[in-house]
């Protein structure tokens, strides 16, 4: 069953290659070039999952995750953090946790699993289908 998918990006190539990957994986696609067109895009879409980056113009990944994980109506949606700030898995510029850090310069196929796995996850909240 196809996914739907929000890329919170601001390099055109990265969002070109996730979207190109992802809908060879069968998902629905939506982007938004900024954190905050990222924030309001949730809204209208509510997405199965969110891949971001940590900096962005107008707002920065930390700030769209705190206002997500925040949200009774949005915390259950997984995010992957893309940033070249991240070490590993963990890195203290990082403020708030997202559900799965990224390096970049990151490997496509490992992050494509990375999706899946958290798709997979992926527990959607009571009342919804």
């Amino acid at each position: 069953m196809a996914k739907k998918i929000l890329i919170i990006e601001d390099q055109p190539p990265i969002v070109k290659s996730l979207k190109t990957r992802l809908k060879a994986l069968g998902h629905d696609v939506v982007t938004a070039q900024d954190g905050h067109e990222g924030v309001e895009k949730v809204k209208m879409e509510v997405p199965d999952l969110i891949i971001t980056d940590l900096a962005m113009p107008k707002m920065t990944g930390n700030v769209v995750v705190r206002i997500l994980k925040q949200s009774q109506e949005f915390q259950h949606i997984p995010i992957i953090m893309l940033s070249a700030f991240i070490r590993g898995n963990e890195n203290e510029s990082v403020e708030v946790p997202a559900d799965a850090y990224v390096p970049k310069p990151f490997d496509a196929n490992a992050l494509m699993v990375r999706v899946q796995t958290l798709l997979e996850k992926a527990v959607k909240p009571k009342g919804s289908q």
